[in-house]
Order: structure tokens, then sequence, then C-alpha cells
């Protein structure tokens, strides 16, 4: 009747927390306007659909997450081409996730263990954010979780032949029990798959090596089985093996050492300079106190040799040791992928705490004790802890909030009431030059740009060699020319009897964006004629354009 009762209970919390997952992931998700990358998708997946090409409207073909692409270009046959349709794709895989993290979490290591890790993955800001934008990185993450447990079940299930004691016999055995593994060849498919949405997949893969070497160490220690017999030396040997051949392939090897020298333009401010911001992350409040937890949890996994926990541990502090110390910039939707292995050892080390005061309590105590000994009791405790929490707060207003206002992932800028505002301001916009920092988006929503004034487009434009007639610079995602010079503008100015600037404010005021000179003589030349309510986007106009 108890064991019923409880399993009851588990579905019930398990539907309540889908549930909000889902309102999370969905409500208002066509709200905000676009953020710059998402029109990357929206573009590539309307070209798709028309041509059968991944073209941006500069005629550059966009290649980059393909996959995700057609899938957004699936969503906007069924939906329309709106800003719901294209992040269909990913709010959908953000709720597959959650399920798939349950039943993973569940078949392993329990329904509490599951339940927590559900509840944390439902509503972390970050979380909810990523699964909010037409980006790759929703279903980057569902496939990774997927090829990880995968190649975990197919790792454990398989044995080393002890063929006599000779070392390749067992090797050679062992290889062909590890080619022929269902669970082995499904995450080899998996991981395949989420090389096509993002190649930081690879990194996943690191942590397996990492994990492979922690078991072998262990188990020379243990001595367990014979040190050179046991499956995770045979399975390092084998991953050392295809890195070797994977280095001495030249174009492998020149994309590997690209990769570690790659600094775009954009990445060159503080933030993604910060080589501890993932330290900072995880111990910061943000997802405060699950950092502790996290570490607690690798601590408890270690005596209690747990080594799924392990797996997941070591794979998530690969991946956030690779970007911070050998990757020369980092940002923080490049852990997503990996952000439910830390949430899970999280989880872990609570459910562990509490089943040690549980268990410890004495079962012939008083009624007040016999109440703490409920699970009821464990849950109250957490309800009412857990909205005072900064990341449950934020994560439940996302949904609510609008442009100009961050989902936990990006701030959102107010290009919808923006543009409503300029089109009532200047009836016949159709006649002005108009300039911005961020022409895609203006492109999109208002119809018409003349000039790119974003400095890093223009980086971007030079290092693909992007030429209009051989000798003008042209933005790889617009594809208008620039204008970034005091005189250009002076001279464009002139030239035009009316025009407008639309900056994003946060790129108008960064010197990396916008040329400082550049962004004084737009100040003290031009009539400033708007400024969004939350201030995301700044209007200045010449001539007689202020006039409307």
């Amino acid at each position: 009747m108890k064991e019923g009762h409880a399993i009851h209970w588990e579905r019930v919390l398990f539907f309540a927390i889908i549930a909000l997952g889902i309102f999370l992931r969905f409500f208002n998700l066509g709200t905000p306007s676009y953020w710059v990358d998402e029109l990357n998708h929206v573009y590539a997946a309307k070209s798709f659909r028309s041509e059968g090409s991944f073209d941006l409207p500069s005629g550059v073909p966009y290649p980059r997450a393909a996959l995700f692409t057609v899938m957004v270009a699936g969503a906007q046959v069924l939906f329309g081409d709106n800003e719901f349709a294209s992040r269909f794709p990913a709010a959908f895989f953000g709720v597959l996730t959650l399920i798939l993290v349950f039943f993973v979490t569940k078949k392993i290591l329990g329904g509490k263990v599951a339940l927590l890790s559900l509840f944390f993955l439902a509503v972390l800001p970050l979380e909810v954010g990523w699964a909010r934008l037409t980006r790759f990185y929703a279903p980057l993450q569902f496939v990774t979780v997927w090829a990880v447990a995968a190649f975990f079940w197919g790792m454990e299930s398989i044995e080393v032949r002890k063929t006599d004691g000779n070392f390749w016999k067992s090797t050679f055995s062992f290889f062909f029990d590890l080619v022929k593994n269902k669970y082995i060849i499904l995450s080899v498919v998996l991981f395949l798959l989420s090389f096509h949405l993002q190649v930081i997949s690879a990194f996943v893969l690191v942590g397996i090596f990492g994990f492979t070497v922690f078991r072998f160490v262990e188990n020379f220690f243990s001595r367990d089985e014979p040190v050179f017999l046991n499956r995770y030396f045979v399975i390092m040997v084998l991953f050392t093996l295809a890195v070797a051949a994977v280095w001495v392939l030249p174009f492998f090897r020149k994309l590997a050492l690209y990769g570690l020298q790659f600094l775009p333009q954009w990445a060159k401010y503080e933030v993604a300079q910060d080589r501890f911001l993932f330290i900072k992350y995880i111990y910061g409040k943000d997802v405060f106190p699950l950092g502790a937890f996290f570490f607690l949890g690798l601590y408890q996994a270690l005596f209690r040799k747990n080594h799924w926990i392990l797996f997941l541990g070591l794979i998530f502090l690969i991946e956030i040791g690779l970007f911070s110390f050998v990757f020369k910039y980092r940002m923080y939707q490049y852990i997503y992928n990996v952000l439910p292995f830390f949430l899970m050892v999280s989880s872990y080390a609570i459910v562990n705490v509490f089943q040690g005061e549980y268990s410890s309590l004495n079962k012939k105590a008083s009624y007040f004790h016999k109440f703490l000994r409920n699970p009821a009791a464990f849950v109250g405790v957490l309800l009412f802890f857990i909205p005072f929490t900064n990341f449950f707060q934020n994560g439940i207003c996302i949904p609510f909030a609008g442009d100009g206002a961050s989902n936990g992932a990006v701030t959102h800028l107010e290009w919808k009431k923006t543009v409503r505002d300029i089109k009532k301001m200047f009836p016949n916009i159709a006649d002005y030059t108009i300039v911005s920092t961020l022409p895609f988006n203006v492109m999109h929503y208002l119809g018409k740009v003349d000039y790119d004034m974003n400095m890093n487009d223009y980086e971007v434009a030079r290092e693909n060699n992007l030429l209009h007639s051989g000798y003008e610079y042209y933005d790889m995602y617009s594809g208008k020319p620039f204008v970034l010079s005091v005189a250009h503008l002076d001279s464009l100015a002139r030239k035009s009897k009316y025009g407008i600037v639309i900056a994003d404010v946060y790129r108008f005021l960064s010197a990396q964006y916008v040329n400082p000179d550049l962004r004084e003589y737009i100040e003290e030349n031009f009539v400033q004629v708007y400024l969004s309510p939350k201030k995301s986007i700044i209007v200045f106009a010449w001539g007689n354009a202020d006039s409307g």
C-alpha cells in the first residue's frame, strides 16, 4: 500500500514539474523580438524551404547546425513565419530533455534524485532561456544527454574476456563486443548527430576519455582485476589511438589548431575573457546553492564508488576546464549541453544528505521527530527554501519578460515596439537612408536598411573576403555595405536629404562595435529622436527627418 502510494505521488510530482517546464518554455514564446543570432537560422530556413540551400539575405551560405535549420524550416511550414514557429524546435527539445533526464536518472539513481534533477532543470534560468531561442543548444543538450547515457550503459555492460591472460586476444575480443553493443552503436550515432549541431560535442568525448583514465587508475590501485585486462584500459588505448590517427591527418590537425587560437572580434570583451567565468557561475547566486552540492556529490560518489555520478561530474568538469584554461574565450551557452550533469550530481548530493538524516532519526522518538522523518517534511523544507533562491525567482519570471528583458540566456531588444514607433514618426520611411548597428534585425522588422556601422561585422567581412564588385566590403548577414568613419557618414548625410541611425544602446556605447569618433559625431550632429522604454534601442536623425 505504501509503495503504491509513493509511486502515485512520484507520478503526480513528475507531471506537475513537466507541466511547469512546458509553461516556462512555451508561454509567450513568440512575444520577444528576435535576438540577432536567431535570424541566422530564420533566414537560412526560409532559403531552405524556397531554394533548398541555407543562404542568408547577403547570399552567403549559413551551413552551421544545418540539421537544426531544417527543423526550423519544418516549424515554419506548420506555424508560419513568426517568432513562435522559429523557436518551437528549441522549446520542444527543451521539454524532451526534461523527460529524458528524469527517466535516465531514475533508472540509475532512483526516483528522488530524478525528481529533484527534473525540477532544477525545469526552472533554472539558463536552461529555460536557451530553450526559448532559435538556436541549436536545446537539441544539442538532448542528444548529448542521450549519447552519454547510452555510452555509459554500453561501457558498463561489456567485460573484457580473459582469453588465457593474453592482452591482445582480450583486447580484440573486447573491441568486437564493443562495436556490436546496441548502446555503443546508439551512442556513436547520437554523437555523430551532435556534431551536426555544434562541434563542442567533441569536448564530451574528452570527458569520457578522462573518465576511462580515472577508472583505469582506480582499478590499478584496487587490483579488482588484472590491470591490463581492465576494460577501461582497453577503451583508454582505443581513444588514444583514435586521437593519434586524427591528429596525423593534416585537415583535422589544422582545424584543431585553428580552434585553439580562434578569437572572434565580439569575444574580446571582459566577460568572454574571464577564465573563471564558469567557476563563478556554479558558485554564484544564479545557481545557489547547487555549486556546493555538486562538489559534495562528487565527494560522496568517490566513497560510494558511484561511477555514474563520477562519470557525469568528470564530463562537466573537463568541459569547463577546457573552456577556462585551453580556449581563448568562453560564454555560458558553451556548457549548456552538459549542464544537466551538473544538476544531476547536485541533486544526488541533496538526496544523500536527506536520506542520511532520515535514517539517523530514532523511530521511537517524539511525535515531532516522527513528523521530521516523513518525506513530506523534506519536501516542505525545499518548498520553503527554494522560492527564496535567485534561480527560482528569475526562472518563473522568464515567460512574462518581453523585449528589453533577459530570458535567462540573452536580453531581447525592443525591436517590435521601436519599429512600430518609427513607422509612426516617419511615415515615408522608405525614402530615408538607414544606418544601424544591427542591420539584420532592422532589415527583418522594418523591411529596410542601407548601411552597417558595426565594426565587428566589418572584421567578419574582411576575414571572409566579402566584397561587392571587388572593392566594397559587405555585411555577411544583411548584405549591406559599411559606414565606419566620420568622413563617410558626414558625406552620406550631405548626399541624403533624410536619414536615421538605429542603434542598440549596448553596441552604440561599446568601442569594440562602434568607432568612438563616429559615435561622438552622431551625438553632436544628429538629433536624438527616440529611446525605447527599456533603453535598449536609440534612434538619431538628420535632415528634416526628426520632424517626422
